[in-house]
């Protein structure tokens, strides 16, 4: 059995964007034994996810985690962060790695200039390109987040688009028969069962409520089966 290990320490939302991937090697690779490395106040994000077998958390020092990843023997790493940090891990363990292009310069250029020169590629398909090596691709079955079942609570809210302008970042108007708010999807390319954060107003629109949900497929009309 191979070991991979996948190293992505931040943040939520960053860190579900990497799902797809988690679960595109445990499911496309055979016989493999998937670790992840992470900051330990977003552990459980992995730990609850069905595709890992182990999860390593750290909170500021990575120096004991390094000893301890050294004893796993990795046959590959996969590097979702390129930091300085996932660089100093990679070198450390001495086995295979790869990595996506982060686009810094680029990013920076279009926050500080306003000069645009982002490839039209989501950051979900960038991920990608760290495993393509692998043979792994993008199954686009969206992203995960598992929720452990005592937090769960099953609530159907039908909605129906009233702004057709998608916004790259997935944000669009939507409403119900007594409210309008704003939903955000996680990707931008609209995947089935895409996962879906709801901002509700609560009458309240400088404290917003939060709370996540996948998209089912419609045209104009789309349900979320939400989870709070």
């Amino acid at each position: 059995m191979k070991k991979i290990l996948v190293i992505r320490f931040s943040s939520i939302g960053d860190i579900v964007l990497t799902t797809p991937v988690v679960r595109c090697l445990k499911n496309q690779l055979k016989d493999i034994e998937l670790h992840v490395l992470t900051k330990k106040k977003f552990s459980n994000l992995y730990k609850r996810n069905p595709y890992v077998d182990k999860v390593f958390e750290f909170d500021n020092s990575i120096k004991d985690n390094i000893r301890e990843l050294k004893t796993e023997n990795y046959d590959y790493i996969v590097d979702l962060q390129k930091n300085k940090r996932s660089k100093r891990v990679t070198a450390s363990l001495r086995c295979p790695y790869s990595s996506f292009p982060k686009l810094n310069f680029k990013k920076f250029l279009l926050a500080t200039f306003k000069i645009n020169l982002m490839p039209d590629i989501h950051i979900v398909d960038r991920y990608f390109e760290a495993v393509k090596d692998l043979g792994v691709k993008n199954d686009f079955k969206g992203l995960d987040f598992f929720i452990s079942p005592e937090n769960q609570y099953d609530i159907t809210v039908e909605a129906t688009v009233i702004n057709a302008d998608l916004k790259p970042q997935g944000i669009y108007r939507v409403k119900t028969d007594s409210a309008e708010f704003d939903a955000y999807t996680t990707t931008g390319n609209y995947y089935k069962n895409d996962i879906v954060m709801v901002q509700i107003p609560n009458g309240n629109y400088s404290n917003p409520k939060y709370i996540l949900g996948r998209r089912s497929d419609g045209d104009e009309d789309y349900k979320f089966n939400l989870k709070l």
